[in-house]
């Protein structure tokens, strides 16, 4: 969603600091991580926690609604046999396996990138 839209905006070069040092940064130099240099990885880390701060956020919402709803189907008049409250488990968010989901999309994205730039060079 919106997550990954403003990380799509920001690995884009829109922030001037980022493009500044991605001049600077040499994927063979020494300050680079394997295939990502220092400030892709701190684009990628920042991505990463804003997806991770949507996802919870969104999820705290709906189990919000669906707390609301309940307490609402609670107050209603019993007709008949007396209800017995049931323990609900709260489903857990994924958030760990999103994140880790969408780090690997980027760094695929960027291996295609620099495949599909180099065999147009080759041509």
């Amino acid at each position: 969603g919106t997550a990954a839209a403003a990380a799509s905006a920001e690995s884009s070069g829109i922030d001037d600091h980022s493009n500044k040092q991605q001049q600077n940064d040499v994927s063979d130099g020494p300050g680079a991580s394997g295939s990502q240099t220092p400030s892709q990885l701190r684009t990628l880390c920042r991505a990463l926690l804003l997806h991770s701060q949507s996802l919870y956020h969104e999820h705290r919402m709906k189990m919000r609604q669906e707390q609301l709803s309940s307490e609402k189907k609670e107050h209603m008049p019993l007709m008949g046999f007396a209800r017995v409250k049931k323990q609900v488990m709260t489903p857990s968010p994924h958030i760990l396996q999103s994140c880790v989901g969408l780090g690997c999309k980027f760094i695929f994205e960027k291996k295609v990138r620099v495949v599909l730039k180099v065999s147009h060079d080759f041509f």
